[in-house]
């Protein structure tokens, strides 16, 4: 009985390589880059956020242990817990797999809106240092919560 979901290490292996393409983006970009600039590197965004959608998929994908869902259950004062966290996750109202243990899908989701948002900024007005670096330190924060999560289910599988 565990209140996590097995350990996947082609998650893990996903997530890796998909920050492994973010930081060469960052690194790119990291002197700053004019909106003229962007259309070259539109490819690098895109593989970067078709990955975080990719491995964002995987993981909702993954079967939830009942275990965690009676346990988010029997706590108390659940609504206002779910309503916390359907806020903070955007998640519909009718969806059960809300406040899950797990915090790999939120921050996933996280991650590809930082780059979602770096993109668009780049296309639009081009990107300073400063800019660039606040990005890469918002997606950083997002990929290594799901980078430490993964590992951790990796740890207790005896996957690593």
């Amino acid at each position: 009985m565990s209140l996590f979901p097995e350990f996947d290490a082609k998650i893990i292996e996903k997530i890796e390589e998909t920050n492994d393409q973010a930081q060469v983006l960052f690194a790119t970009v990291e002197r700053g880059s004019s909106a003229a600039e962007f259309a070259s590197l539109e490819p690098t965004y895109n593989e970067v956020l078709g990955g975080l959608s990719a491995v964002l998929l995987q993981v909702e994908a993954r079967p939830q242990p009942e275990t965690s869902e009676r346990l988010i259950n029997r706590i108390v004062g659940r609504e206002r817990i779910q309503d916390l966290c359907r806020e903070s996750e955007d998640v519909p109202a009718d969806d059960p797999r809300a406040c899950f243990l797990v915090v790999t899908p939120s921050a996933l989701k996280e991650a590809r809106k930082s780059i979602s948002e770096m993109r668009n900024a780049h296309e639009r007005l081009g990107l300073g240092p400063v800019l660039a670096e606040n990005y890469r330190n918002l997606f950083n924060i997002s990929i290594e919560q799901a980078l430490t999560v993964e590992a951790a289910l990796a740890v207790s599988a005896g996957g690593i």
